[in-house]
């Protein structure tokens, strides 16, 4: 599953963030109701289970907060960890590496979609290349859409 950068959730718009752990102050994941926006760290010890869990539980966390549930801390982790072993054992949520190209080499993408700082310059340079192979055919006279 690849992880959108934006949810749904109660309605609103919610933002999904991946930041330096550095810049997380010791968490895993944070939830900000005045900025409608979730951070997942991205630390390379992270396992990408982790990740997910963390993403879980501040979706959890903002359900909570916008509906005043007042749940206990552990009781959202505990939902977060059962609910991401409900989804992966029962096969809706499968997590594997998407490829790119007949070669199946991963992306410039982590598992979770996200741009990884090491790769980003190959990241670009696709986002270039591309790009200009979409103009070169413009300029044939074949339409984008082709």
């Amino acid at each position: 599953m690849k992880i959108p950068r934006t949810i749904k959730i109660g309605g609103r718009n919610i933002t999904i963030e991946r930041m330096l752990s550095s810049d997380m102050e010791g968490e895993t994941g944070s939830w900000s109701n005045w900025r409608d926006r979730i951070r997942i760290a991205n630390d390379p010890d992270l396992s990408l289970q982790s990740s997910y869990v963390t993403l879980i539980h501040e979706i959890i966390e903002c359900i909570n907060v916008k509906h005043q549930y007042n749940l206990q801390h552990s009781v959202i982790q505990g939902l977060a960890e059962n609910i991401y072993q409900v989804l992966v054992d029962n096969g809706w949520l499968t997590i594997q590496k998407e490829t790119h190209g007949q070669q199946s080499k991963p992306i410039a993408e982590d598992d979770m979609g996200w741009v990884k700082c090491s790769q980003l310059e190959d990241f670009k340079r696709l986002q270039i290349e591309e790009e200009r192979k979409r103009q070169e055919s413009f300029r044939k006279g074949n339409s984008p859409d082709k």
